[in-house]
Parts: C-alpha cells; structure tokens; sequence
C-alpha cells in the first residue's frame, strides 16, 4: 500500500522544494505536479516526490485520517480525528447512485 503524506512547502527552487509537517522538512521532487507550486502550497507527498497539490482542508482531513489510523492501531481514541464521517450513513460515489 502506498500512503501518501500532506506537507506545506516552505521553499520552491523550479522543480525541487523543502516541505515540513510537524516540524520535520525534508526535500521533495516537484517534477510530477502538472502545475507549479508555490511557497506555502500544501502538498501530497510519496516518495520523497508530490504527487499532487492539495487544498489545506484536504491536507487537514488526510493528516487526520492518518493520525487516526495510528491512535487505532495503538488502542487509542480515534473518533474525534474523523468528525466528517462521524455520526452519518456512508454515501455511495455519485456516480454508483441509481
């Protein structure tokens, strides 16, 4: 399984970046995004390479869904980091709807 990580990036030099979150910043490849980035951009990255820009809500709702997983995996509370999903019936894609 591949996972995906959001980070904001801090620095942009043409098809390379440095991206934190939570403090660790790390060099990413910017090569594969099919629009430039710009400092302060969120990002999705895999890889050491951003897959993909990403609006900072998106970013927070992934960022969520992981730490989620994690706090689940440790025996944790995990209900909170999923606020959007909670107390509501799954939804099938629109396209599955009759």
């Amino acid at each position: 399984m591949c996972i995906g990580v959001p980070m904001r990036l801090i620095e942009v030099d043409r098809h390379s970046g440095l991206a934190e979150v939570d403090g660790e910043v790390r060099q990413v490849s910017l090569a594969l995004l099919e629009t430039p980035a710009e400092t302060g951009d969120w990002i999705l990255v895999h890889a050491e390479r951003a897959v993909r820009l990403m609006s900072e809500a998106d970013a927070q709702d992934v960022t969520n869904a992981l730490r989620a997983v994690l706090a689940a995996m440790d025996g944790a509370a995990f209900e909170h980091l999923l606020g959007d999903l909670a107390d509501r019936e799954p939804q099938l894609p629109e396209h599955l709807r009759p």
